[in-house]
């Protein structure tokens, strides 16, 4: 534990002393909270609905509360393990994790401002002290989050082969709603996956963690200066290979549309483009693919391409017959690796070149509810 004096407190003659416990985040469980909110259980054992990756996200730690009968998700910022991932500059990393918590804080304000449906809620903010001893603990902040009862996309439909496709369809429209509405103001998530799709009762979606995301309205996150801001088995192939596309649109936009085509892909099939390129030969595959290859992205573009193409062949019989068409174009133009085209191209001969992901919209939205009359004739 690292102590640190502070002045007397008017009660007592004897100074008090700070106590950074560096496993604080870990030890919550069965405290409460301010608000009211009681930790019951930390997360990690992949039994609790809503539960998103590991323990919270990059040095976080989740948990479930419970308050007047009320679930929500908790993510509370690991101080201590920013510090052991980085014992050479405590700091830094320190003062990162703080950046990083009250960009995610304030890109949740504006979530919550332009009353975004599709975007989870928050429920409580705050910061919590653990009692060190004789002395006071370091402050912990936390965000409650609305607690979804259905899980997250991943786990739902691992739990059961019978979901149909007009629940798929339905989700995936959802998640494209999401995506337009944070579009929309100015925000980028960049870390969209399964995992971070929750399932809410009634087949209603909304995106979480926003841990990653951007906006373009000046602000600087720390990942904004890497080719992958979110997770790598979901890179977009320019970003494996270290491409930092000029225009917002291409470079932050159009990942979210990438991401929303593997989501399509994983809907119906379990697999994602990115895992199809894992196939490469190891001499042009990126490092960060495991590979050895150090050129440019567009050296090994055509094989890429071909990749892509082979991959959308592959799934075709994955695909419901009555759909199968249209959903192979939709992945084919989210997910092209020739990114200063993804989108609707109808959209992209527009001054400005916009995406077009209303027009993706529309088409989603059909295609569930022609899978929802199938279902009901069935």
């Amino acid at each position: 534990m690292l102590t640190m004096p502070t002045n007397p407190t008017p009660n007592s003659s004897a100074p008090q002393s700070f106590v950074f416990n560096a496993d604080a985040a870990h030890q919550l469980l069965g405290k409460e909270l301010p608000g009211g909110w009681n930790i019951i259980k930390k997360i990690g054992d992949g039994s609790i609905p809503g539960e998103p990756d590991g323990t919270g996200g990059h040095f976080s730690v989740g948990y479930i509360a419970e308050r007047k009968g009320k679930q929500g998700f908790v993510k509370v910022f690991d101080l201590g393990g920013a510090m052991r991932e980085h014992p050479d500059d405590v700091m830094a990393a320190l003062g990162a994790l703080v950046n990083n918590h009250q960009y995610e804080t304030s890109l949740l304000s504006i979530c919550e401002n332009a009353k975004l449906d599709r975007v989870v809620r928050v429920l409580e903010q705050d910061q919590v002290m653990l009692q060190a001893g004789s002395g006071m603990g370091f402050p912990l902040p936390f965000i409650v989050f609305e607690m979804a009862e259905q899980g997250d996309f991943r786990r739902a439909v691992a739990r059961s082969a019978a979901i149909d496709y007009a629940w798929r369809l339905r989700i995936i429209h959802q998640v494209a709603v999401g995506l337009q509405q944070l579009h929309g103001v100015a925000i980028a998530h960049q870390d969209l996956k399964p995992s971070n799709v929750l399932v809410f009762e009634g087949a209603e979606a909304k995106l979480a963690d926003l841990g990653r995301a951007s906006r373009n309205d000046g602000r600087v996150a720390a990942h904004d200066g890497i080719a992958i801001a979110g997770a790598i088995a979901y890179a977009p192939p320019e970003q494996a290979y270290g491409v930092m596309a000029e225009e917002w649109r291409d470079r932050r936009e159009g990942c979210d549309l990438y991401h929303l085509g593997c989501l399509i892909c994983f809907a119906f099939t379990g697999t994602t483009p990115t895992q199809a390129y894992s196939a490469l030969p190891e001499n042009i595959k990126p490092v960060t693919w495991g590979g050895t290859w150090t050129g440019t992205y567009d050296m090994v573009y055509p094989q890429i391409a071909a990749a892509f193409a082979a991959y959308l062949d592959k799934i075709q019989p994955e695909m419901p017959d009555w759909a199968a068409d249209q959903l192979l174009l939709v992945i084919q133009q989210l997910c092209t690796p020739e990114y200063k085209k993804r989108g609707a191209p109808e959209a992209r001969v527009f001054e400005n070149s916009p995406l077009g992901l209303d027009r993706i919209i529309t088409r989603l939205d059909r295609l569930a509810l022609a899978a929802k009359i199938r279902v009901k004739t069935a």
